[in-house]
């Protein structure tokens, strides 16, 4: 076979269970393919050169899930362990999801009902093909010298000030303000690109034009520019 080039680990089992419910069989069912499975791959690969080693995480850690308290904790001891890895020199990094259109446990394990009431929660399902820039991105994140965070997280929706999620601190990033301007960014991007590529005397200019409009484009969609450096 040949040299492996990267590892991620996408293991998840989900057993939700109240608080007060919840029993030490439990709460290690759902931590050890994770925790253990994620502890195993890291001793496994104590050396400088993969390309990455990325975790999945869900976005109901971020936004929190009643009777996913266990869940929660595997998850977060993914993110301890990135840091981990990179403050050793190691490519980390973790890779946080939602549900993917078409495709996954949400699409084959939840109804119809409960898809519409955790897209109303402020939840924004992902296509495959997002699911694969962002898959790119997690990995150009895990590389210590990326100067960026070793967390690439998508799966929230824009909320509306006046929604009651908007009054939550976390999710102040993707609260669109009543006062905000609703000129659309595109238009105005590419009249200013058009601009700078005519005045442009070198190809590098041209370039860092465009790479410019599509870190701006990034930042609207939630994403960040690390594939266009």
């Amino acid at each position: 076979m040949p040299q492996i080039a990267g590892v991620a680990n996408g293991a998840m089992v989900l057993q939700d269970t109240a608080i007060t419910d919840m029993n030490l069989r439990i709460m290690n069912r759902v931590l050890s393919p994770k925790v253990d499975g994620s502890r195993y791959l890291n001793e496994l690969f104590q050396k400088d050169d993969l390309d990455f080693f990325i975790l999945l995480s869900s976005i109901a850690t971020i936004c929190g899930q009643h009777g996913q308290s266990n869940y929660t904790a595997a998850n977060m001891f993914l993110n301890g362990l990135a840091a981990q890895r990179r403050r050793e020199g190691l490519v980390g990094s973790v890779m946080v999801i939602g549900a993917i259109v078409g495709i996954g446990y949400f699409e084959r394990e939840v109804d119809g009902t409960t898809k519409d009431r955790v897209i109303q929660a402020g939840y924004r399902m992902i296509s495959e093909r997002d699911f694969h820039l962002l898959f790119a991105e997690t990995v150009l994140a895990g590389h210590p010298s990326s100067g960026g965070s070793y967390e690439v997280i998508t799966g929230l929706r824009e909320i509306k000030q006046e929604d009651r999620q908007a009054q939550n601190p976390i999710f102040h990033h993707v609260v669109v303000r009543q006062d905000a301007v609703n000129t659309p960014r595109g238009v105005s991007t590419k009249v200013n690109l058009k601009a700078q590529v005519l005045i442009a005397t070198t190809e590098e200019n041209v370039k860092e034009s465009i790479q410019g409009m599509y870190r701006e484009l990034y930042k609207v969609s939630g994403f960040s520019s690390m594939l266009l450096d």
